[in-house]
This record gives C-alpha cells, sequence and structure tokens, in this order.
C-alpha cells in the first residue's frame, strides 16, 4: 500500500484526494482528537484510505468550507465507509461539521456479532484477518500540535491502511453468518446526530434508578443536569468539571436555600456557585412551590423479588451459554436491564421485546424460542464433568 506522510492541508490537494475517494466503492477513515480539558472534542486530524492507498488530512488547516469536498464523500451513499468503534469518530464530525458518514460498518460492531468478543480492539482484529502486528496506541499524544512528528504519522496512518481489508474480511464473514444486515444496522445507530444530542433525561432516569428519589427531587434534579449541560457547553469544559453527578442528586434532595448551604456540596465548582449559583437556587425554589399533580412522575423502578432474582440469574447463565454457542457478544442480545424487564413484567413472548424496544428483531429470532423454551421449563442446565448442560424437554 502507498502511504502518504504529507499532510493535506490545501484547498486543491483536498479537492483532488476526495475526487480520487469517490472512485472507490469502499473506504476506510480514522480520526484523532482531544478532548480531556473540553466538553466537545476537539478534532486534530483525519486519515482516509483505499485498498491501495492512505492520507492524512490537516483538519486545522481547513476551513469548514474547504472541507466540504471530503465531507461529501462521507456522506456519498454508494461509497461504503469502514471505522473501528465509531461513536468518537461520528461525534468529531458531527461536532466540527454538523454531519455523520453514511453507510459505514463498524468493525468494533460487526466483529461482535462473529465471535471476536465483547470489545476486540482494532489491533487485534489486523492481526486476527490479516496476520499484520500494528504498533501499540499513543494514547498520550497532543494531535493539535504541529508539527506532527514522522513517528506519529506513521501510527495514525496504520490507523486506516489496513482498514479496508479488515473490513472486506469482516463483510465476507458476515454474509456467510447471514448477518450483514445487523452489523450494517448497528453500525447506522452511530450515524443518527441525536445520539450526540445532550442526555438530560437518560442521565436523570440512570441517576433515579438508586431509589433515593421523590417526584419533585427528580424535578428538580432534571432541570439542574440541564443547567450543569448547558454551562459545560457554553464553558466547552467536561461537565464533571461543572458539577458531578453526585453533587447533582445531593442538591435535589436537600434543596439548599441560600449561598451559605449549596457551598456546602462537595462536587460542585466552587467558582460557578459564586456565578450562577443564584440561577441555581431560582431552580430549586422554582421546584419547590410547584404543585404536586405538574410534577413529572419517576421513572419506573423494577424491583425483582427473591424468584425473580434468581429466575434472572440462571437466563443469563443460560443466555451466555447460548451467546457462546452463536459467537455472539452478549452486549449485543440482551443487557441485565433488559432481563429483568422481561421477568419481571413477564414478557415471555420474544415479539413483546421487540415491541418495548428491549432488543433487536434478530435478536428474538436467534434467542427467543430458547429463552422462552426456558421460562416454560422446557430447559434446564445440568453440571456434569465440570461444564453446564443443557437438558431439553417438550413438555410444559
Amino acid at each position: 500500500m502507498e502511504l502518504h506522510f504529507d499532510l493535506i492541508d490545501r484547498p486543491d490537494h483536498l479537492a483532488e484526494l476526495s475526487r480520487t475517494l469517490k472512485d472507490a466503492s469502499i473506504i476506510a477513515f480514522d480520526t484523532e482528537f482531544i478532548r480531556e480539558t473540553t466538553y466537545t472534542p476537539n478534532l486534530a486530524l483525519i486519515q482516509v484510505a483505499t485498498e491501495q492507498q492512505a492520507w492524512l488530512i490537516d483538519v486545522l488547516a481547513l476551513s469548514v468550507e474547504q472541507m466540504q469536498p471530503l465531507l461529501e464523500v462521507l456522506r456519498d451513499p454508494k461509497i461504503l465507509k469502514v471505522l473501528h468503534s465509531a461513536y468518537g469518530d461520528q461525534e468529531c464530525l458531527y461536532y466540527a461539521y454538523n454531519m455523520t458518514a453514511t453507510p459505514t460498518l463498524d468493525t468494533f460492531e460487526a466483529a461482535s456479532l462473529l465471535g471476536y468478543g465483547d470489545s476486540v480492539s482494532l489491533r487485534d482484529l489486523i492481526r486476527s484477518l490479516l496476520g499484520v502486528k500494528v504498533p501499540k496506541d499513543h494514547t498520550r499524544t497532543d494531535w493539535l500540535k504541529r508539527p506532527i512528528q514522522d513517528e506519529m504519522k506513521k501510527y495514525a496512518l496504520a490507523d486506516v491502511q489496513y482498514l479496508v481489508g479488515v473490513g472486506q474480511e469482516i463483510l465476507d464473514q458476515l454474509d456467510k453468518a447471514g448477518r450483514r444486515d445487523w452489523a450494517l444496522d448497528l453500525s447506522a445507530y452511530y450515524e443518527d446526530h441525536m445520539v450526540y444530542q445532550d442526555s438530560v433525561d437518560e442521565i436523570a432516569e440512570r441517576l433515579a434508578a438508586s431509589g433515593r428519589l421523590n417526584p419533585r427531587s427528580y424535578a428538580i434534579l432534571k432541570e439542574v443536569i440541564r443547567w450543569r449541560e448547558k454551562r459545560a457547553r457554553e464553558l466547552n469544559i467536561p461537565r464533571r468539571r461543572v458539577a458531578d453527578d453526585g453533587a447533582l442528586l445531593d442538591i435535589s434532595n436537600a434543596r439548599p436555600q441560600n449561598l451559605e448551604q449549596l457551598e456546602k456540596f462537595r462536587g460542585i465548582n466552587k467558582g460557578e456557585i459564586q456565578r450562577q449559583g443564584r440561577i441555581l437556587l431560582e431552580i430549586l425554589k422554582s421546584y419547590s412551590n410547584k404543585n404536586e399533580e405538574d410534577l413529572p412522575p419517576l421513572p419506573p423502578i423494577l424491583k425483582p423479588n427473591a424468584m425473580q432474582t434468581r429466575a434472572m440469574d440462571l437466563l443469563s447463565t443460560y443466555l451466555r451459554m447460548l451467546c457462546e454457542q452463536m459467537r455472539i457478544a452478549p452486549r449485543q442480545v440482551l443487557t441485565a436491564k433488559e432481563l429483568k424487564r422481561i421477568v419481571v413484567d413477564e414478557l415471555w413472548d420474544p415479539q413483546q421485546w421487540v415491541d418495548h424496544g428491549l432488543c433487536r428483531p434478530q435478536v428474538a429470532e436467534l434467542f427467543g424460542p430458547e429463552i422462552k423454551a426456558m421460562l416454560q421449563g422446557k430447559r434446564a442446565l445440568t453440571l456434569k464433568d465440570g461444564r453446564l448442560h443443557v437438558i431439553k424437554s417438550e413438555e410444559s
């Protein structure tokens, strides 16, 4: 493969590269970014490759308008874009250019459907599929610094120079297993712009699962989370540097009434208390005075009894056995939270799992009959020679 170590930092060179990429039916791309001290990632470099060549693009030297030829390629429906662990790369494109690449194949997600485990690295995939050993990650590199050293350029290109080959091998295996559509569906999730929006409700529901909130505290929690996300975005700093989750949970329950009381809470930035404390106190005051009927309901908290807990443990064990047999990572099937919902709400019909958004249709089709049989008492697990075995029975 021909590797181009010179950074593409001129609009005419990028336009020429984009014309080359348009002739390919499959390309690979990757990004380098920094986000340790910011709310949104700072995109520093984009790497792209065809099967024959790989390039480095200096996004710091090119305006959004000048980047348009490449962005058009990344949105071209006729070109499949291969990437590994798509969230970070797609998030970079979203915040830098208000777009995401499509259509895509995320080899991290696809590999989890082919027996490579829950979280296989790109380095391990390259070694397994292509027999090539690539250098270890340079996780501490500041990709925003210029000039980029040749060693770092070599590392950056290694991320994409083998990715088209990996993608093609993965696609072949997906076709043989009948799982291409499933993998593309998983990859398309990261193409949705909503994935990168502020997740106030999601954070609030996760914290409410502790069972420490009443409806009024929950309503306050949602608003102080909204305040934190807005401040973190305005200041472009990680949300934890404004306030951590624990502090917001405690404030929502205790409802301090003045700045002196607010300052006693750990986990909230003292400077933000000085700048924004009165706004926070107004939020607390406004929701403290609301009528009960005007408050949002608490999200349902599933509390399985002892028998249901044992059933969940049994189902989880059987599910892991089935995943091993079918060479599918458990995270792509049913999580502990989803199993809890199935058991507590008695959702015995696999179609109900799909209707309630607990799993994809492929999961219900592949695993549904066996899980349903276990729920109906038609499957049992036994220990023999130190290994678990399944006993099947057609009797109810």
